[in-house]
């Protein structure tokens, strides 16, 4: 068995009013995607105008990756602080009749 089919991607942001946001995909490349349209949504709220710019900068330059970075180094500047854990696991194998055996993301 392929592990790497077997494992999967979390992410929760939160912040002192609650969970904010929530995924877990099979594959780190989409939930970095998801996270990256979740710090391009709140940046603007969240950050520093000239901030904000830089996220939607990165992002449309294909490096997502970095916006999710910059966006949790700097979130708490200007308001709250969101803080974000992310984790990878090998959850235990679903049975064909599980109604969500068929997706490869999910997110809140």
């Amino acid at each position: 068995m392929d592990n790497r089919s077997t494992q999967l991607h979390i992410a929760i942001v939160f912040a002192p009013d609650g969970i904010q946001f929530a995924a877990g995909c099979r594959t780190e490349r989409t939930l970095v995607r998801l996270l990256a349209a979740y710090v391009v949504r709140r940046s603007s709220k969240q950050l520093w105008p000239a901030e904000a710019r830089r996220i939607r900068r990165l992002v449309r330059r294909g490096a997502a990756a970095q916006a999710v970075d910059y966006y949790f180094a700097r979130v708490g500047e200007r308001w709250d602080e969101d803080r974000l854990v992310r984790f990878s696991m090998h959850p235990r194998p679903r049975s064909a009749h599980d109604e969500d055996s068929h997706r490869s993301c999910a997110a809140a």
